[in-house]
């Protein structure tokens, strides 16, 4: 026999013909690029605090997973101000149109007190579904889910799914979003890979679920959050592998004892980059050494489980966010591009608030 087929047979008998293995690269069975939406938060008059992420899902109203009604899924700090937690007016979110067509922005008023126009998780996770006119994307080439590929605590057990199993998030980085790109119908989200570091999944002896964040080997920084996280699952042969919307970044944690503490110095020396000088009232100057100080990222971060959209239809607060996206219909709009205000001409917005909006 050729010692190059002896080999190929012996290798195929050693590890069977069936086994697949996960590459590192290893495609997936379609573009993602298409679910990536991206978000913006912003105050009257169209002030823009903050950048984000989000994806698409249609609810289904039945079991066969017909899609019905249309929802924006992010990390539900996306709809307020980082530092003051003030919460936003509104959001505008670019989503993916087809290369020959406008690109197209929708404003999405929110209403923060009771009854919201959104829904957000009855057990705390950091997670908000806004649902929205499915007239909206009517004309938009978007991904969607369906539930029975979200995972589930149920559907983690019964696919095996556990860490060392290839993720991607499909975020958005705005440093590396261009004026021109904004311009785009398409939204060119960023693709990052990693691998599942923990499952969020946890079943005790008595049978109860505990739920709290999965962990991913992978870098995230402002402007992910919220962006969607699949993994790739083999299936139970082996022969192939399918995405599943695994949930959506919330963050990362500092690491802990990763600074040593410094003392800033008073010196006479020249100034350089890391000094303050100061001058007082008599001219006198002194220069104030300066220590720097970085985030520690482990390269590890926090997916939010989005396990709950399974039968959300049925959540009566899922339903009063719907009612109230339908009675209001008329404050929900699509344009052309971001709107623009100059210090001396502010911007208007062409809808109205919510009444009584809630500034809590």
């Amino acid at each position: 026999m050729n010692p190059r087929c002896l080999f190929v047979y012996a290798i195929a008998v050693m590890f069977g013909f069936n086994v697949c293995g996960q590459g590192m690269f290893e495609r997936f069975p379609q573009s993602l690029n298409p679910a990536a939406i991206l978000l913006f938060g912003y105050d009257e008059p169209y002030h823009i605090k903050a950048v984000g992420s989000a994806c698409l899902f249609f609810v289904p109203t039945s079991t066969n997973d017909n899609p019905s009604i249309v929802c924006i899924v992010t990390a539900k700090h996306n709809l307020s101000e980082k530092k003051t937690g003030k919460p936003f007016q509104g959001l505008f979110l670019k989503i993916n149109m087809p290369k020959t067509a406008s690109p197209k922005y929708l404003q999405i008023p929110l209403k923060h007190d009771s009854p919201r126009n959104y829904w957000i998780s009855p057990i705390g996770l950091d997670f908000a579904v806004i649902p929205i006119p499915a007239s909206l994307v009517s004309d938009a080439d978007v991904l969607r889910f369906l539930e029975s590929q979200i995972v589930s605590p149920a559907l983690a057990k019964e696919m095996a799914i556990e860490p060392g199993l290839i993720v991607r998030a499909i975020c958005i980085q705005p440093e590396y979003i261009s004026p021109l790109e904004l311009a785009f119908p398409e939204v060119i989200p960023m693709v990052r890979i990693g691998h599942l570091s923990r499952l969020g999944f946890y079943e005790t002896s008595t049978g109860q679920s505990i739920i709290f964040p999965h962990v991913i080997d992978l870098h995230s920084s402002p402007g992910n959050s919220g962006a969607m996280v699949v993994v790739n699952v083999p299936k139970k042969d082996s022969s192939t592998t399918e995405f599943m919307l695994l949930g959506v970044i919330q963050g990362f944690l500092e690491e802990q004892d990763s600074y040593v503490p410094y003392d800033a110095v008073i010196t006479n020396r020249a100034p350089h980059e890391t000094s303050l000088t100061l001058v007082s009232s008599d001219g006198l100057t002194n220069h104030v050494a300066v220590s720097l100080k970085t985030v520690a990222n482990p390269d590890l971060s926090n997916v939010i489980p989005v396990h709950e959209l399974h039968g959300i239809r049925d959540s009566p607060d899922f339903r009063i966010a719907v009612n109230m996206m339908s009675e209001n219909a008329k404050l929900y709009s699509s344009l052309k591009a971001l709107p623009t205000q100059t210090p001396e001409t502010p911007a208007q917005p062409t809808n109205a608030p919510y009444p009584s909006s809630a500034t809590d």
